[in-house]
């Protein structure tokens, strides 16, 4: 006999990871789909054959809004020799491409392209040749709702240069309306905060005419102006040693889905939805053994 001391919180931890892992299986299962589909493989194939360039879907890039679906990716060209450690690596020419189609159909329309600058360093690779996974800060990409008002936002991160007290990322921002992306953002920085309905702040600096270093932080989508949660000197301060500041991340990419336990974590968070799913296992724990008493 199970006591039922022991059988609830199973129940509640079940809950909870059910409600924690299910975004992320979603988003897993729509690559795979992807990965295994004749479109991929045409668009694998048009990039080597026209551009000879490799093509990959990025991790992470695929979301629905407003009845259509998008995908985005990069293509690439790998550099002519591996690195010393044998590693292939970026050569000078990547672009990062987005797709839509609507509905169910995975006949993806290419709607975007545009090259940037990213550092000749190693890829990671899969069986399939299929998915990039991000390598901050050389290249990462996010989908959230920077805002909070339900409209998607692309967070692109780049880093062209290196990793040195005086080297600047670039983080793009766009977003998608139909058959048009937008870009909002394009700005160097050293420092970077973002989040789910916490807007964007970025930390970064100028050279003045005077020899001066002077720090800037800049403030987008309604970002609190104490949301860059390491040490930078506030706006229009002057610094004479501008050193890399951490990359906090909090992002919880929404996700369209009929399930209800998902548009509970969609609208109210984890918690919300996670004592909402325990309470309904608590329910028909004790409905089923009401059940069992009464025979």
């Amino acid at each position: 006999m199970f006591s039922s001391r022991k059988i609830v919180p199973t129940f509640i931890y079940v809950g909870v990871l059910l409600v924690t892992l299910a975004p992320s299986m979603l988003a897993q299962q729509t690559l795979q789909q992807l990965c295994s589909s004749d479109w991929f493989a045409a668009q694998r194939s048009k990039w080597a054959n026209d551009q000879h360039l490799e093509f990959r879907l990025i991790e992470d890039g695929q979301f629905t809004q407003e009845q259509s679906s998008y995908a985005v990716g990069i293509a690439f060209a790998e550099a002519a020799q591996p690195d010393a450690k044998g590693r292939p690596y970026f050569g000078d020419d990547v672009r990062l491409l987005a797709y839509r189609t609507e509905g169910e159909n995975q006949n993806f329309r290419q709607i975007y392209s545009e090259k940037v600058d990213v550092l000749s360093v190693d890829f990671q690779d899969d069986p399939d040749k299929c998915v990039f996974k991000g390598r901050p800060p050389f290249l990462d990409l996010t989908v959230t709702d920077l805002a909070g008002d339900g409209k998607q936002e692309i967070v692109l991160e780049t880093n062209g240069i290196g990793v040195c007290p005086s080297c600047l990322s670039v983080v793009r921002v766009y977003q998608v309306r139909g058959e048009a992306v937008t870009k909002l953002v394009e700005e160097p920085y050293n420092g970077i905060s973002f989040g789910q309905e916490k807007g964007l702040a970025i930390h970064t600096f100028e050279y003045r005419e005077n020899g001066l270093v002077v720090g800037i932080d800049k403030y987008f989508f309604g970002a609190k102006h104490d949301s860059l949660s390491t040490q930078s000197a506030p706006a229009e301060s002057t610094i004479t040693a501008p050193g890399a500041t951490s990359r906090p991340r909090d992002v919880k990419p929404r996700t369209n889905s009929g399930s209800w336990y998902l548009a509970v974590l969609d609208k109210w968070g984890p918690a919300a939805a996670g004592v909402l799913l325990a309470a309904l296992c608590l329910f028909a724990y004790f409905q089923s053994r009401s059940k069992r008493t009464n025979q």
